[in-house]
């Protein structure tokens, strides 16, 4: 009864929401004078409600008047090239669930008003004609069954707007992002224990920035606009999860919901970590590129062990390019070569001290001193240059669990058999069976088999029509096989290796039903997306299955899709969809407690079909 009342309570304060957030009272008050001070022109009086049509002249010199709204409703992409100034981006598509129309009232209350679009505004959407398939058309008729009253189109739409050269604004910062040939970077894992510098060979071509620069620049933005909308700091709620390598893995031995009155709501046990912060939104580009006070004060941890680094951080201002600001000295992140340094300067991977400090901290956890596994490289230190001039091996470090000292090939869990450090786990050793009572009653606190879902069940090819020629086949996308983490795809080798593009395999009985042969272009597709690649045709793969090894870039020989209209193809994750495993959220018990690319929510994507189809015709 309780919890229903608050069900009750969140819907009428979700519906108040829309009251005031949403718009005007009557879908049929029309007057295009309203507002609060925009003043309109209808495009033409010849015909009947010719007022919904404004004129480009009007509204250009409306623009920035209080109470008017401006909604560009084309895709993100071409609004950061080019918008109306002031518009703000919002595409219909963000309002309907597919194959169940317009989500529930309170949802787009809530969207709208973060939107800004409040009561009482003049609105006025605008697309790209024929290019944008009526999105500005289908944002009016929602507001308008809404009862939005003051909404209007844009004559002529972009179209004619940047066709009279009217005033335009980009967006600040989004560009694409530069290739690992164009920019400064690390890329490493303990898999391939060398260390991967990533140069500028040549500078990013055309207008693209690197990420660093790229995300850079956006917090560059955010300082400079902040005093207009946070003119001082604000408070806000930081909430984190219970976090792996704490005293959070005992914190919920048993699920219980204090939303239900199930528990105590006791942050940080049987709830997430919640604390009161202050942001200065006007800093946000200081604090970018500087390493910070925290960093200094605070020293690393990783896995339960904790190291200082205040010394290594005073000593490193002395030698290295920094940045001063609020009267104190930092060391600098402005540069991406100068972000790379500091990674390498500090981390125990590549800075023998930090190593053996690491290993002090494991030695008291364990009461056995592993420090000798960081003795002999206790003077190393990497910097970038020297990853450029010669490849370096990682060092051996109790963050990763291999052992790599004298040339040994990096295997896993060494450290644990013969250093005798425990695994991380609930016991310390590695477990067979799973004791949570989410794991049990799935199922699956035994290794068990799981059977695929079926189709009827995933609802992949819902909307998409079978047509002939093509065949229904399971989708997986196995880790990347020649082109992750210290081999890049579009090297000669790997190219000839990969057919020179990301192929997807295929049995060769199922290629034998569906014509087709080894090395063909095929079309893969289903409800969410299309890829067309090459086909590898092998015994290897077992019939009903296709795979293609997941995380290309869609950057080179990506060719157009018949299936979509001749729009460009996708990559592999365009024909996945994200579902949820709840095994995968639970947390607060031992190693199910949350640690960032270790243990979380991520989605089982591979449980997916797909029509496979040979493509008759390539064209880019």
């Amino acid at each position: 009864m309780k919890a229903a009342m608050v069900r009750i309570l969140m819907a009428l304060v979700a519906l108040s929401v829309w009251a005031l957030a949403g718009c005007g009272s009557s879908a049929t008050d029309k007057t295009v004078q309203t507002g609060q001070g925009a003043s309109l022109v209808a495009a033409s009086a010849e015909f009947p409600n010719g007022e919904l049509l404004v004129s480009a002249d009007s509204l250009q010199k409306s623009l920035g008047t209080s109470g008017l709204v401006v909604i560009d409703a084309r895709s993100a992409a071409a609004y950061a090239a080019g918008h109306i100034p002031g518009a703000i981006n919002v595409q219909h598509s963000a309002f309907w669930v597919k194959g169940s129309g317009l989500k529930d009232t309170p949802l787009i209350a809530a969207q709208l008003g973060t939107s800004g679009i409040a009561r009482g505004s003049k609105i006025v959407i605008y697309d790209d004609t024929t290019a944008s398939w009526g999105a500005a058309g289908r944002l009016f008729w929602m507001l308008e069954y809404l009862g939005c009253g003051d909404v209007h189109i844009l004559n002529g739409g972009w179209d004619k707007w940047a066709a009279e050269s009217r005033a335009a604004q980009t967006a600040a910062v989004v560009l694409p992002a530069a290739t690992f040939y164009e920019k400064n970077d690390l890329n490493s894992t303990d898999m391939h224990s060398f260390i991967h510098p990533l140069q500028a060979a040549v500078p990013p071509c055309w207008e693209s920035k690197s990420d660093w620069d790229i995300f850079k620049g956006i917090a560059e933005e955010t300082s400079r606009m902040a005093p207009q909308y946070f003119p001082e700091p604000v408070k806000d709620i930081l909430v984190s999860p219970l976090m792996h390598d704490t005293p959070a893995e005992l914190a919920q031995p048993t699920v219980k919901d204090w939303a239900k009155g199930e528990c105590e709501l006791i942050p940080g046990k049987t709830a997430p970590n919640i604390k009161v912060v202050t942001r200065d939104f006007s800093q946000v580009y200081q604090r970018f590129i500087s390493l910070g006070p925290n960093f200094r004060n605070n020293g690393l941890a990783m896995h339960g062990t904790h190291y200082d680094v205040d010394d290594a951080y005073d000593a490193y201002l002395e030698t290295h390019p920094t940045e001063s600001w609020g009267g104190k000295r930092y060391p600098s992140l402005r540069v991406d070569k100068d972000a790379c340094n500091v990674i390498l300067h500090f981390a125990p991977e590549t800075n023998g001290e930090m190593a053996w400090r690491a290993y002090e901290s494991e030695s008291i956890k364990t009461g056995i001193d592993h420090t000798h596994l960081a003795r002999d490289t206790r003077a190393v230190r990497y910097t970038f240059d020297d990853l450029t001039t010669q490849p370096r091996r990682t060092l051996t470090t109790p963050f990763w669990t291999g052992i790599t000292n004298g040339k040994r090939t990096y295997a896993a869990y060494c450290q644990n058999i013969e250093e005798k450090i425990p695994f991380r786990t609930l016991t310390g050793r590695q477990h067979l069976y799973l004791d949570h009572e989410s794991y049990i009653a799935f199922g699956e606190n035994l290794p068990t088999f799981k059977p695929r879902g079926e189709l009827r069940q995933t609802r992949d090819l819902v909307q998409t029509p079978r047509g002939s020629g093509g065949m229904v086949l399971n989708y997986l996308t196995p880790h990347g096989k020649w082109h992750i983490h210290s081999t890049y795809g579009d090297t000669l080798r790997m190219k000839t290796l990969s057919r020179g593009c990301y192929p997807v395999w295929v049995n060769d009985k199922d290629a034998d039903l569906i014509g087709i042969g080894d090395n063909d272009w095929v079309e893969v597709f289903n409800d969410h997306g299309v890829v067309c690649t090459r086909a590898i045709v092998s015994a290897r793969i077992p019939s009903g299955i296709c795979l293609l090894y997941h995380a290309p870039e869609r950057t080179l020989g990506v060719p157009k899709s018949p299936e979509r209209g001749m729009r460009r193809a996708g990559v592999h994750n365009s024909l996945t969809r994200t579902r949820m495993k709840p095994l995968f959220m639970i947390g607060g018990y031992g190693q199910f407690t949350y640690a960032f690319n270790y243990w979380g929510p991520q989605g089982v994507n591979r449980d997916t079909f797909v029509i496979v189809r040979k493509l008759q015709q390539v064209v880019y």
